[in-house]
């Protein structure tokens, strides 16, 4: 079986570059020959285990890469009025579009039309969807937080998962993780209550741990529920850099996270550009903000699993989804001396609900400080500067954060390799003797909020 935690830090041992010449130029049967008859040899178990990952990443660089050019042309017509051809080779060459050689083929990312119309203001006003749910209830919460210091909504939140039919095997045990609601060390829910889970058969993490799962064991064919309610409040916070000063700044959460949070030449070089000369924690974590959300564009990602390093990807691209910036935010905070976190989990409000990540910096005397660094991009896109500030040191109360760290296994633990090995969002699902692939399930997730 293959170890989640092992075969992610096996990404530090480089590919040989004859095998790394194949899988750059997507000639991935190719490469399975030979990387076949290179691991007869003997080598370190880091670089044996890379070229074990080759298979893994392939297998998930094929799944979500499928459009030609003239296919990605067909489905940008269906998005957006009066595309043309001229426009789409453009986006590409900007680096707006995703793409990989596939079999020696350039192949466009499965989600790279709706990603153009959500990040793209001229594009979206050529399309025809209406504006983004929960845009009027965050903006109301955002203004309620400024005036009066906090705001607190009860949330419910229902998260199914079940195996699509081709992949059930009747008679065959499953073993399900959800995630659940952290309710120390950083999160924003209290009075947290889990209803029953189905099946009832549910093992839970510890409530310190600081990636929150229930373990759900039933039969294949099973409609596996975690539902729990809870009260959600943020508060306002702006750190003032004089009083940040003043205190002692601690130096835990400074260290490297192998592979992805990793102080390469290049890292230290911008984190220390950003800082300058300045020594001030509340200063030097604004401007890594304001270069994230002002310079890393928003864009929907591949697998994080087929990323190699992420933080050097989004400083060499410069774009990223919302966790591979505050990925990014967290590796230049660390490098530059300040306590910084991931945090991530769900984006929850009513009409809105998904998969979200944002960061956490550590400043003394205010303690644990949130930075949303793609929310606080959008808002800059959009010309609004309040919101763009406030996103800088605040979160708003709609959110149902599952973890406080980025690679963290799982108790009870997962037997086979996870579907995510860094993140813990929509669940991971395996039987008791094979793995299940993020394709063979189906999620579906509610949510209810009322404000208190």
């Amino acid at each position: 079986m293959l170890n989640s935690e092992k075969m992610a830090r096996s990404l530090i041992a480089p590919l040989p570059e004859d095998i790394a010449s194949l899988v750059y130029s997507g000639q991935f049967s190719l490469a399975d020959e030979v990387i076949g008859l290179r691991l007869k040899r003997d080598m370190p178990e880091e670089l044996r285990l890379r070229l074990m990952m080759v298979k893994e990443m392939e297998l998930s660089l094929r799944r979500r890469y499928i459009y030609s050019f003239a296919e990605a042309f067909e489905a940008m017509k269906a998005e957006v009025e009066d595309i043309t051809e001229a426009e789409l080779d453009r986006l590409w060459k900007e680096g707006a579009i995703d793409w990989r050689y596939i079999d020696g083929e350039m192949r466009f990312i499965d989600n790279f039309p709706k990603n153009i119309v959500d990040t793209r203001p001229e594009y979206r006003a050529r399309s025809k969807r209406g504006p983004k749910a929960g845009e009027e209830l965050r903006d109301y919460a955002i203004a309620k937080m400024i005036r009066q210091g906090q705001a607190s909504y009860k949330i419910k939140i229902r998260h199914s998962l079940s195996i699509k039919p081709e992949a059930q095997k009747p008679g065959q045990i499953a073993r399900v993780h959800l995630p659940l609601p952290l309710e120390e060390g950083g999160g924003m829910a209290s009075g947290l209550k889990i209803l029953k889970p189905r099946p009832g058969n549910a093992a839970y993490s510890p409530g310190y741990y600081p990636v929150r799962t229930v373990c759900l064991t039933g039969n294949s064919t099973d409609e596996f529920i975690a539902e729990y309610e809870y009260t959600s409040t943020a508060r306002y916070i702006v750190p003032d850099p004089n009083e940040a000063m003043l205190s002692s700044q601690p130096s835990f959460e400074t260290e490297e996270i192998l592979p992805h949070v990793v102080f390469t030449p290049y890292i230290r070089s911008v984190a220390g550009s950003l800082a300058g000369t300045s020594r001030n924690p509340v200063e030097i974590a604004k401007r890594i903000y304001d270069f994230v959300t002002k310079n890393i564009q928003y864009s929907y990602m591949r697998d994080y699993f087929a990323l190699e390093s992420i933080c050097e990807y989004a400083l060499t691209s410069l774009k990223g989804d919302c966790g591979v910036q505050a990925l990014l935010f967290i590796c230049l905070c660390r490098a530059n001396g300040i306590p910084a976190r991931w945090h991530s989990g769900l984006w929850a409000c009513p009409g809105a609900i998904g998969s979200h990540d944002w960061a956490q910096y550590y400043i003394a005397p205010y303690g644990w400080l949130f930075a949303d660094c793609s929310f606080g991009g959008s808002a800059y896109r959009e010309g609004s500067l309040e919101r763009h500030e406030f996103y800088s040191s605040n979160i708003e109360p709609f959110r149902m954060a599952s973890n406080r760290a980025f690679q963290y296994q799982f108790i009870p633990a997962k037997k086979h390799m996870r579907i995510d090995p860094y993140d813990s969002q929509t669940g991971e699902a395996e039987y008791e003797g094979s793995p299940l692939k993020a394709g063979e399930l189906s999620i579906k997730l509610e949510v209810e909020a009322t404000e208190l």
